[in-house]
């Protein structure tokens, strides 16, 4: 084996275990993966992956390694309760959801979390802006969770608001879509490829749900040389163990900070700054709440490797948990 025949490729299509990739000349070709990747846990090419591979008789590639990745797209599969990459390298993470049933914002802050986590910059889209009367409402809403975040209205059925979505993939930068089924997100590919290419379907409009459309992920390049990928509708978004969410909650991190005790459990100690912000109005206490539900579930993740990490956890999280739910009962009195 001739090393000088290594080339470096970028994955375009990824299948189980059929890929497709991308050569200097534009030219895609089938490719496969060698012995030692099938076994290497986590280290399996994805679509966006930048790779080494070595030309084959038959005109096909054989991909002997995976190039160190910027940002990885990655959730907790809750069926097998492994990690599952679905994509890489890539620069925006456009979260679509649609502003009727679909809209949940305890949902919206997974998808930031694995974003930011994952070292890309998330974009929300709110899309089929045109189904609601109160779209402004809806929108400022959203702006006010995820300060510092990008939150656009749009509608791909009517193509109104697409032309903002192409500046984000001006400059060669490499976009991905994700978001529930049949939330738009193939459509809106479409919108930035200039193409039909992708099969698309609607929400069914009795329960607002969508049916599955992409069953693969894809890159496809924009006319300004921009990377677009499509990936199949996410239902459960399960947080990889890697996730760190005091970058998601930095507003509640930072309250936290200001406690007059550093062991503040935020219940009913004296100078509590986040009981304050709750009694406020500062921090909503769903958004509280589901802070202290994500960091349950990524205790209970993490606890099963780490022993004494488990009973510190367990112990931290289920109180806060039991507060959540007695200020949530008083509220609703």
């Amino acid at each position: 084996m001739n090393s000088k025949s290594n080339l470096t490729f970028r994955v375009v299509f990824a299948s189980r275990e059929s890929y497709r990739v991308l050569d200097e000349k534009q030219n895609i070709i089938h490719a496969e993966i060698a012995g030692k990747l099938r076994h290497a846990k986590g280290l399996w090419p994805a679509v966006g992956d930048w790779v080494i591979g070595i030309p084959q008789l038959g005109d096909w590639i054989l991909i002997i390694q995976v190039c160190d990745r910027h940002s990885l797209l990655q959730r907790k599969d809750p069926g097998r309760g492994v990690e599952q990459v679905l994509a890489a390298n890539i620069d925006i993470l456009f979260i679509v959801t649609s502003a009727n049933q679909d809209l949940n914002l305890n949902r919206l802050d997974r998808y930031v979390a694995m974003a930011v986590s994952g070292n890309m910059q998330p974009v929300i889209l709110i899309n089929k802006i045109e189904l609601v009367s109160e779209a402004g409402q809806i929108l400022d809403s959203v702006a006010v969770r995820f300060p510092g975040i990008d939150v656009i209205g749009i509608s791909a059925r009517e193509g109104w608001n697409l032309d903002c979505l192409a500046a984000y993939s001006a400059c060669g930068e490499t976009v991905a879509f994700v978001g529930s089924s049949g939330v738009g997100k193939s459509t809106l590919c479409n919108a930035l490829i200039g193409t039909d290419e992708i099969e698309t379907q609607e929400i069914r409009e009795s329960d607002g749900r969508g049916r599955h459309t992409t069953t693969d992920r894809e890159l496809h390049f924009t006319r300004s040389g921009g990377a677009v990928i499509d990936t199949p509708g996410i239902r459960v978004v399960g947080l990889a163990d890697g996730v760190d969410l005091d970058s998601v909650f930095e507003d509640i991190e930072s309250l936290a900070g200001q406690c007059r005790f550093s062991d503040c459990r935020h219940s009913s100690e004296p100078g509590c700054a986040i009981l304050a912000a709750l009694e406020s109005g500062e921090i909503d206490l769903e958004r509280w709440n589901n802070y202290v539900k994500l960091g349950r579930e990524l205790a209970f993740e993490r606890r099963k490797s780490n022993k004494v990490l488990a009973a510190q956890e367990k112990k931290k999280w289920a109180k806060f948990h039991m507060e959540g739910r007695e200020r949530m009962k008083m509220k609703r009195r």
